[in-house]
C-alpha cells in the first residue's frame, strides 16, 4: 500500500511539474502567434492537471505543518522574495528595499507579543479622569487613542478617541462627561496571535488599536496598525515622535541600543548572531543573562564574540544597554 502511494505521489508530482511549471514556463519563450495557436492545448492541460494540483499541494501542505512550515504558498512566497532580494536585477536593490523584502519574508513568523508597545510603556488614563486631564495626555504623548482602565490597568473599559472626546466637549462643553459612555469598546487579542492575521482584523473590524493580553487574561500592551506597518517598512516618523534611532554606534565595535529593540534588529543591524531564544528584546536578554535586575554599568557576555553592558535603567526597566563587539 505503501508503495503504491509512493509511486503515485511521484507520477502525480512529476505531470504536476510538467503541467503548471514547466510548460508555461517555457511557453514564455515562444513566438506570440505559436503561443496562441497552442493557447487550447495549454488551457486543456491546466483544467485537467488543476484539481490533481490541489489535491498534491494540500497533501503537502499537511506535511510541512506537521515539520513547521507554514505551507507550499507561504514557502514559494519566501523562496520568492528571497530570489529578488540577492539577485540584483536590472537595477541593484538598495539597502532598505532589501530589509523590506526581508521583513516582509519574516513576517508571516511575527507574533503580536514580539511589536507590541509594553504594558510599562503604555499611555492610558483612569475611567474617572475629567478631560482636561486626557487632553493633557493627548498634548504631550500625540497619541490620538488613549486607554481608559477602572482601577487598575489589567481592566481596561474602552478605548477613548480624541476626536470624539472634542465633538462632545464642543457639543456639550466638558462638564460632567462620562469617558465610559464616550469610550470605544476595546478589541482585545492574545499576545500569541500572528501580526498578519491581527492586520487582517484590523481591515475587516475597521479598528486601528487593539489590547494584548497575556495567556493569564492580564494587560501586556497595545498594538496599534502603525506598529505593524512599521514591521514592514521599518520606523513611520511623525511630527510628535522624536528623532531618536534606536541603534546609534558610538566607537569602534560599541553601539548603544535602546533596550526595547528586538534582538533581530540588533542582529541584523550589527551583522551578528545571538544564540538566545528566552528573550525577544535586548532589554529581555539582560534579564536572562543576569537572572534578576541588572545594576548600570554591569557588563555580561553573551558569548565570545558578544557583550552587553547596561547603560540606563528606569525603575526596574532597563531603558539603553552598549553593546560591545570583540
Amino acid at each position: 500500500m505503501l508503495d503504491t502511494l509512493v509511486i503515485f505521489g511521484v507520477v502525480l508530482s512529476g505531470i504536476t511539474l510538467l503541467c503548471m511549471n514547466i510548460l508555461p514556463a517555457s511557453a514564455a519563450g515562444w513566438k506570440q502567434d505559436y503561443v496562441f495557436s497552442m493557447a487550447w492545448l495549454i488551457r486543456m492541460f491546466y483544467v485537467i492537471v488543476y484539481p490533481l494540483k490541489e489535491v498534491v499541494k494540500f497533501l503537502l501542505n499537511i506535511l510541512l505543518r506537521l515539520i513547521g512550515i507554514k505551507g507550499v504558498q507561504s514557502l514559494a512566497l519566501q523562496r520568492q522574495l528571497a530570489y529578488i532580494g540577492e539577485h540584483e536585477g536590472p537595477k541593484r536593490l538598495e539597502e532598505e528595499e532589501r530589509k523590506m523584502i526581508k521583513h516582509i519574508i519574516d513576517f508571516g513568523d511575527t507574533t503580536v507579543r514580539e511589536i507590541m508597545v509594553p504594558r510599562i510603556d503604555m499611555v492610558c488614563a483612569p475611567v474617572d479622569s475629567t478631560p482636561k486631564q486626557i487632553i493633557e495626555l493627548i498634548k504631550t504623548h500625540g497619541h490620538s487613542r488613549i486607554p481608559i482602565y477602572e482601577g487598575r490597568v489589567d481592566n481596561v473599559v474602552g478605548v477613548l478617541y480624541a476626536k470624539d472626546l472634542l465633538l462632545t466637549i464642543g457639543e456639550n462643553g466638558s462638564d460632567g462627561i462620562d469617558l465610559r459612555k464616550i469610550a470605544r469598546r476595546p478589541y482585545f487579542v492574545p499576545e500569541s496571535k500572528l501580526v498578519n492575521e491581527l492586520m487582517q482584523e484590523f481591515r475587516r473590524e475597521r479598528v486601528h488599536i487593539a489590547i494584548v493580553v497575556d495567556e493569564y487574561g492580564g494587560v501586556a500592551g497595545l498594538v496599534t496598525m502603525e506598529d505593524i506597518l512599521e514591521e514592514i517598512v521599518g520606523e513611520i516618523q511623525d511630527e510628535y515622535d522624536r528623532e531618536e534611532r534606536p541603534i546609534v554606534q558610538i566607537g569602534e565595535n560599541v553601539w548603544l541600543v535602546n533596550g526595547r529593540v528586538s534582538i533581530d534588529e540588533v542582529e541584523e543591524e550589527l551583522g551578528i548572531e545571538i544564540p538566545y531564544d528566552e528573550a525577544d528584546t535586548i532589554g529581555g536578554l539582560v534579564y536572562s543573562i543576569v537572572g534578576g535586575i541588572p545594576k548600570p554599568g554591569e557588563k555580561v557576555k553573551v558569548d565570545d564574540k558578544v557583550s552587553i553592558v547596561v547603560q540606563e535603567l528606569e525603575s526596574q526597566r532597563i531603558k539603553s544597554v552598549k553593546v560591545i563587539l570583540t
